[in-house]
This record gives structure tokens, C-alpha cells and sequence, in this order.
């Protein structure tokens, strides 16, 4: 289930927090948490407001994820270029188990909501997002590493890296 707007509102307002930090990072990129795991720090290009990663399906792997300009500096906080991942506790990388009970439920602000939500509720929350602002469906399936199976978008229309940010920035 996505994220309501009050719930975001709390994430803006507790961003001291680390959980709802990592909540608005799934929220506005749309990765998967395991996907963020798995985010190398080589792959982090915070000058162009872009990762590369994802996994799952061919579309989904080794994907552009545009940096909206709300979460770049949560983004550039994590960012060490000696860390190999650019989520790591205490000089480790994070498995999902790892992730889910260190950070999502240790979170006072998660765990302050009337609702319980999932990790995996980021990825929902952007794609309900980008649909309401009325992101073009071949952008929102860019971002989220969706197959298209009309041949017409997945093979003949091609989107810049700047209109992927320009997108995501709409939200």
C-alpha cells in the first residue's frame, strides 16, 4: 500500500530520522529496497542526479534511477566513495533481514504510524505518485525497470536522462 500524502509529510518533518530517510529514498526512486542494497557507490553520479542498478528483469537491471532534487542530499550524506554500497552500517553491506530490522523497525517514525507499511510500499508510493503528476507511461516504466509490450514504446521511443530527472522531479 502507498504512502498518503500525511505520511510523506511526517518523513519531510523527521528527516533526522534514518528510517524515514531511507522511506522517502524508495519513495521518490522507485527501487526495490533490495535494489537499493545492491546500489554500488561507483554507480552513484551525484553531479548528473543518477544510479545505475536494479535487478529482477531485463529491464529492471543496470537501470537509469534519476535522483529527484528533493532526496539528492540524503543521497549525497550515504555517498562514501571508500564504501563499496552506498547504504552500509557500520562499514557492512546489508542484506533485506539486515536492512528490515536495523533501520525499517527501528525507526521511531515508521513504527509512529497509524498504518504498518512494507519496505516494498516505497516502490507503490512512486508509482502512484508519478501517476498522479501524469508521468508519461514509458518514463514511469524507465524508472521503474517495467517491460512495455507494445513493441512501438519499448523499442522505438527513447527518453533522455534529463527527462527522466525532469519526471521525477515532479513529484
Amino acid at each position: 500500500k502507498p504512502f498518503t500524502q500525511q505520511e510523506l509529510q511526517i518523513f519531510w518533518q523527521n528527516t533526522d530520522d534514518f528510517g524515514a530517510k531511507i522511506a522517502l529514498i524508495l519513495c521518490y526512486t522507485g527501487l526495490r529496497p533490495s535494489e537499493l542494497l545492491k546500489i554500488k557507490t561507483a554507480d552513484v553520479n551525484l553531479e548528473e542526479k543518477i544510479m545505475r542498478g536494479g535487478m529482477k528483469t531485463a529491464a529492471g537491471k543496470n537501470r537509469i534511477i534519476p535522483i529527484a532534487d528533493k532526496i539528492l542530499p540524503f543521497i549525497a550524506e550515504m555517498y562514501n566513495p571508500q564504501n563499496e554500497y552506498l547504504l552500509m552500517r557500520n562499514g557492512k553491506s546489508l542484506y533485506y533481514e539486515k536492512f528490515k530490522y536495523q533501520i525499517w523497525k527501528a525507526s521511531k517514525v515508521l513504527n509512529s504510524l497509524p498504518t504498518k507499511h512494507l519496505p516494498h510500499d516505497g516502490r507503490h508510493t512512486c508509482a502512484t505518485l508519478m501517476d498522479d503528476a501524469e508521468i508519461p507511461l514509458k518514463i514511469r516504466q524507465l524508472i521503474l525497470g517495467h517491460t512495455s509490450t507494445d513493441i512501438t514504446n519499448r523499442v522505438y521511443i527513447h527518453k533522455t536522462i534529463q527527462q527522466l530527472i525532469d519526471a521525477i522531479n515532479l513529484i
